[in-house]
């Protein structure tokens, strides 16, 4: 069963940029040699860690409030069949006149051969968007020199013009996944709801308060920051 976080917001606020650095542990070079099928015997690849985080922001180039989310990634192709878990596809959504866009795209293939670390970085030719309706579209991009045991990381930034949605979080998709952390920062002036949907039940919750983390009418307020985190299995 997948868990699904959904938040909503119901004021507007003038906010301060929080600036983040990628999140992913530290790669173990033991990643590439682990048998992860062990986990999951029908698995072609697996979700090693994934990190998300959702906030508002003033984006100056929209002149206006936008939902900005971070998105970072780390999978491990199994085998030859799990290739396609290296093609990514974002969808993109149309409020009123304005899109949804993505921003910040970074990916990259590491093979650990003959005692060696090699990195394939994303091409920017390999990413391309396909609009699917008048009101969606979908990025689309796959990731350099797949091999059996490869490990892929890509990251990328969604903003979005829907101040009162935050989008879902899926703590579980297609591929088994062993750590998945969410992170939610909401004005402490705003009202908002929080689901959370699935059987299984998340690893952690917990939440803090950022002081003075934007600013509304000159002066400087809190934020909620809430944390989700979900862990398949701990000893890897």
């Amino acid at each position: 069963m997948k868990y699904i976080l959904l938040g909503l917001c119901m004021v507007c606020a003038n906010l301060m940029g929080y600036a983040q650095d990628n999140p992913l542990p530290k790669l173990d070079l033991g990643l590439f040699s682990t048998d992860h099928k062990q986990i999951d015997t029908s698995a072609h690849a697996i979700v090693l860690h994934e990190h998300g985080r959702t906030e508002l922001e003033v984006i100056e180039a929209n002149r206006g409030l936008m939902v900005v989310t971070k998105v970072f990634v780390r999978k491990k192709i199994l085998d030859k069949d799990g290739v396609d878990a290296a093609n990514i596809e974002i969808p993109l959504y149309k409020y009123g006149s304005d899109m949804e866009y993505v921003r910040e795209i970074k990916g990259k293939t590491l093979n650990f051969e003959k005692g060696n670390l090699q990195t394939d970085e994303l091409k920017k030719e390999a990413i391309f968007t396909d609009k699917v309706s008048p009101y969606s579209e979908k990025l689309k991009f796959t990731l350099p020199n797949i091999k059996d045991n490869s490990i892929i990381e890509y990251s990328y930034t969604v903003i979005s013009p829907a101040v009162r949605t935050f989008r879902s979080w899926y703590f579980q998709s297609e591929y088994p996944v062993l750590h998945s952390e969410y992170v939610a920062v909401i004005p402490s002036t705003f009202e908002y709801n929080v689901n959370l949907k699935g059987y299984y039940p998340l690893a952690d919750q917990k939440s803090s308060v950022l002081n003075k983390h934007f600013v509304l009418n000159g002066v400087r307020q809190d934020c909620s920051r809430m944390t989700y985190i979900m862990k398949k299995c701990a000893s890897i």
